[in-house]
């Protein structure tokens, strides 16, 4: 299990680095906010989640077979990459969210295995579960911020027309 979510995090990892260079499709405020949040998110993913879980599996013994060929990441995970279509903000973060709702599944399921097997895995699954919801959180926000940002868009754009059709008149 511990092998899986560390093959889910280097997933995620990959997902937030790559779509932080290449999002698009917002205003530039909101664009350097959702990039901003990914570069740090990434890091977390990597630093904080993964390396943790390395060094536990050495801890306990575990050999490092299935997660020793970055190859074999996707077909280890249970919750498997999700590669992005689009490079739009929307499709991007509605993308990550599916992530962090299978990883925030990841957990919990990790959390029950360990709580009465293995204290010092299960307070650390709790700490990167709150991590995850965090995350998910984070992007139901931003995919919230950019439907707003789309309303106001057509409203503005309506108006235009409106004032636009009054003057032709």
């Amino acid at each position: 299990m511990l092998k899986d979510a560390f093959c889910e995090e280097m997933l995620a990892h990959y997902q937030y680095i790559i779509l932080a260079d290449f999002v698009e499709g917002v205003d530039e405020p909101l664009l350097k906010k959702i990039v901003a949040d990914f570069k740090e998110n990434a890091k977390e993913e990597l630093e904080d989640h993964a390396f943790w879980i390395l060094k536990r599996l050495k801890e306990l013994g575990s050999d490092w077979v299935g997660i020793e060929n970055p190859n074999l990441i996707d077909q280890v995970a249970t919750h498997k990459y999700i590669m992005p279509t689009v490079n739009q903000a929307i499709t991007c973060v509605e993308q990550i969210a599916q992530a962090e709702r299978s990883a925030i599944e990841t957990y919990n399921n990790l959390i029950a295995f360990t709580e009465e097997r293995d204290k010092v895995t299960n307070k650390k699954m709790k700490e990167i579960l709150k991590d995850e919801e965090k995350h998910l959180k984070e992007m139901e926000t931003f995919i919230d911020k950019i439907k707003e940002a789309w309303e106001k868009e057509e409203k503005d754009a309506q108006k235009q027309f409106e004032k636009e059709n009054e003057k032709s008149k």
